[in-house]
């Protein structure tokens, strides 16, 4: 294993110091520092993979199971974007032992290796982004139509990103921003040589203000989880439908219907169309002065001037919300005709968890929000209510949404709820909790796949 190391020029102070400091800070591109490594680099063309040999510790945390040898990190969010050349996965990573958070990787290596099928390909990589002195969080690699690539610098992979966040990977602990990330990873046309040689670049650049959202209010409906959790006699009195997954005594009472998370502001798909890059990212919206949870978009332009030097700037922008009702998780895409699609789900007084989408074209103009598949009742899954996971609850929905061009056609996934029973159906319409087959007894969300024509 051979590991080349990517310096930096020079940092500018973190975008969260004072504002009458920032005005006196020029924009300007660092290049991030980052090492590049070969993690699986066979001796000669079609060699047998080599594994790593594990660190000599001294103890389960000793000096040699540090960041080097990462076997004291987890690796979550896994995101895949296919190009010409090349084949990137991104993560984020976070101490095994405790809650430190290690920045965003890239893996990259050669399309045309992988689809040889050899018993060995070289996987590339780019290890501990940092973004402007903060480390880079969610580096979402941007996925294109067929042909259509990014060839400047020999050829470049586009990434997208926010600096926004509850602090803890970010490092901006006030949940909003008017900034987002803008990478390059270039020279992949290397990744099809035996020794690629790649080089990350970083900027920041302004956009519209994106916050934080709150937690998604739901229709109410019938939530059997919740009610077998607060039922007292089904087996004697005091001793309830509860007793099927806890012993006494009962602290968790009462439990309510559950206002499902609407993720925090990371940058989610991202896509590249005719040099435009694409993204969106969930916020928190005013609508008629009620704070629901929305999405920001962005058309982004990224260019190399004369002196090669990365930059960019957003071309479009826009949010995306609904009056009395909440917006979260989005997926964008872009067909080759210019026309594309932002999915997500959608639920709130007028809604049960839903699929929707709205449609988007080159220029920016956006359509109303449509349903593609209406819930049929809130989410009653476990992550929602104290007995299963601690006062106060959070509950899961998502985490993402998909969406992926077909031709001239666009595929989304979504997530939404595609059931409804009450308490009595659940403890006895057939197996314990399936509610006639339809969910089971901890959770209850569902993904609504949908093709588009726009």
């Amino acid at each position: 294993m051979q590991c080349a190391r990517v310096g930096c020029r020079g940092r500018r102070s973190p975008w969260w110091v004072s504002r009458r400091e920032r005005n006196h800070v020029e924009d300007r591109t660092v290049p991030c520092r980052a090492r590049t490594r070969n993690l699986y680099r066979p001796t000669a063309p079609n060699a047998p993979i080599r594994e790593f040999d594990p660190p000599d510790c001294t103890g389960e945390r000793g000096p040699l199971c540090g960041r080097e040898h990462r076997y004291r990190y987890w690796h979550s969010l896994t995101l895949a974007a296919p190009r010409n050349h090349r084949q990137s996965i991104t993560t984020n990573e976070y101490d095994l032992f405790g809650s430190g958070f290690g920045g965003a990787q890239i893996y990259a290596f050669s399309k045309a290796q992988l689809a040889a099928h050899p018993p060995s390909i070289a996987v590339t990589l780019v290890e501990d982004l940092t973004l402007e002195g903060t480390p880079g969080f969610t580096v979402w690699p941007a996925t294109s139509n067929a042909g259509d690539y990014a060839n400047e610098k020999h050829g470049t992979e586009y990434f997208l990103s926010t600096i926004a966040g509850d602090g803890s990977e970010t490092g901006n602990p006030t949940g909003t921003a008017k900034r987002i990330g803008l990478w390059a990873l270039t020279n992949t046309k290397s990744l099809d040589s035996f020794t690629p040689m790649l080089k990350i670049e970083s900027t920041t650049i302004k956009s519209q203000d994106y916050v934080y959202p709150p937690l998604s209010d739901q229709k109410p409906g019938d939530t059997p989880l919740a009610d077998c959790l607060n039922e007292n006699e089904l087996f004697a009195p005091g001793l309830g439908c509860w007793f099927i997954f806890f012993d006494p005594p009962v602290t968790w009472q009462p439990e309510v219907e559950s206002t499902p998370d609407s993720g925090d502001t990371r940058m989610q798909q991202v896509w590249y169309a005719d040099g435009v890059v694409w993204g969106a990212n969930g916020t928190a919206v005013d609508v008629e002065k009620d704070i629901k949870a929305g999405i920001a978009w962005y058309a982004v332009e990224p260019k190399f001037d004369h002196s090669r030097r990365f930059d960019g700037k957003v071309k479009r922008e826009g949010y995306l919300a609904l009056e009395n009702n909440n917006l979260s998780y989005p997926a964008i895409a872009m067909g080759p005709n210019g026309k594309g699609v932002i999915a997500f789900s959608i639920m709130g007084e007028d809604y049960f968890p839903s699929a929707g989408y709205a449609l988007i074209d080159s220029k920016g103009s956006v359509g109303p929000v449509q349903v593609a598949a209406a819930g049929l009742g809130p989410d009653d899954g476990f992550t929602g209510y104290k007995a299963f996971v601690g006062d106060p609850p959070r509950t899961r929905w998502g985490d993402y949404g998909a969406a992926v061009t077909d031709g001239s056609s666009i595929w989304l996934a979504s997530e939404y709820v595609a059931q409804t029973c009450d308490l009595d159906e659940y403890l006895f319409g057939g197996p314990f909790g399936s509610c006639g087959g339809t969910r089971t007894s901890l959770i209850n969300w569902a993904t609504h796949v949908t093709k588009l024509t726009p």
